[in-house]
């Protein structure tokens, strides 16, 4: 029988680490025109080995044409932590301190830091015209590769 390996992790912080909301009225934007707002999110991860963490920053931009037309509507930014219990038997760290995180897993916390995310864009917006603003379903077997790319 093949032993099952356990593996146990819990969310220590999420946060709101910048939040800005502009009008649209002060913008020259009218309601009929939210319908052509463009959404943008970046994901930077990071490590803390030896206290067993893994950080997921969040970005989300909800924005108004492009260039030098662009405006800015809505910018959130997040930061999820992550306590991994017994970090260094479950993850392979190469001599510089990369970190080698299974995409499965990867997804999991990516799911859950995208999810916390939503939740605090959803508290946050002040202006009734922007309640409808949401961050997409996003692919995140996508997002996973790009990260990899990061390195």
């Amino acid at each position: 029988m093949k032993k099952e390996k356990t593996f146990t992790f819990r969310l220590i912080s999420n946060k709101i680490i910048s939040y800005s909301e502009n009008s649209m009225e002060k913008n020259g934007i009218n309601p009929n025109e939210l319908k052509n707002v463009k959404t943008y999110l970046e994901v930077k991860l990071g490590f803390n080995i030896e206290k067993e963490i893994i950080g997921f920053l969040i970005k989300t931009d909800f924005f108004y044409g492009t260039g030098e037309n662009k405006i800015d509507l809505i910018n959130i930014e997040t930061v999820h932590q992550f306590k991994v219990i017994d970090f260094k038997k479950h993850f392979e760290i190469s001599k510089d301190n990369k970190v080698n995180i299974p995409d499965q897993l990867m997804s999991t916390f990516l799911g859950i830091a995208i999810s916390g995310t939503r939740g605090m864009l959803t508290a946050s917006i002040k202006s009734q015209e922007y309640k409808n603003f949401i961050i997409p379903l996003m692919d995140i077997k996508k997002m996973i590769e790009q990260l990899k790319t990061k390195d």
